[in-house]
C-alpha cells in the first residue's frame, strides 16, 4: 500500500513540474500597418488565466521591414472574456502604469486575466507584437 502511495505523490510530483512550465504565445501584430489613424484592435487570446505575460513592442520601417523607432501608440488590454469588458493591462513596475508604448518596450505583468488583446494606433511605419505567457 505504501508503494502505490510513493508511486502516487511522484505522479503528483511530476504533474505539478510539467504544469509549472505551460506557457503560450500569440502575434498580434506583425509586419502590421493600420489604414488608418484611428486605433485598430487584434483578436483576443485566452491566456487561460496564466499568471504571468509578457509583451515585446518592436516598430519596423515599411521600407524593407527593417526594424526601427515606433511610430505609433500600442496599448496592451486585459479582460475576463473574449468580449470584454476591456480595461489597460498594468506593469509590474514600481511605478504600476497601463501598459501603453509610443517606443520600443518590453513590459511583463502579473494578473489572472482570462483573454488579453492589443491595440495599435499608428502616425507612421509598422509594428510588431509578440505576446507570452506562462504559469
Amino acid at each position: 500500500m505504501r508503494i502505490f502511495a510513493l508511486a502516487a505523490l511522484l505522479v503528483a510530483m511530476f504533474a505539478t513540474s510539467a504544469m509549472a512550465n505551460a506557457f503560450g504565445n500569440f502575434v498580434p501584430f506583425s509586419n502590421y500597418s493600420a489604414t488608418s489613424g484611428s486605433a485598430v484592435y487584434s483578436a483576443a487570446v485566452n491566456v487561460r488565466n496564466f499568471k504571468t505575460k509578457t509583451v515585446t513592442v518592436q516598430g519596423v520601417a515599411v521600407a524593407l521591414h527593417a526594424n526601427a523607432a515606433l511610430s505609433g501608440t500600442v496599448l496592451i488590454q486585459c479582460g475576463p472574456t473574449s468580449s470584454g469588458p476591456w480595461y489597460t493591462c498594468v506593469d509590474n513596475s514600481y511605478a504600476q502604469t497601463g501598459i501603453t508604448t509610443t517606443s520600443n518596450a518590453v513590459f511583463t505583468w502579473s494578473d489572472a486575466s482570462a483573454y488579453i488583446r492589443a491595440s495599435w494606433a499608428k502616425t507612421a511605419g509598422e509594428v510588431n507584437v509578440w505576446l507570452n505567457w506562462q504559469e
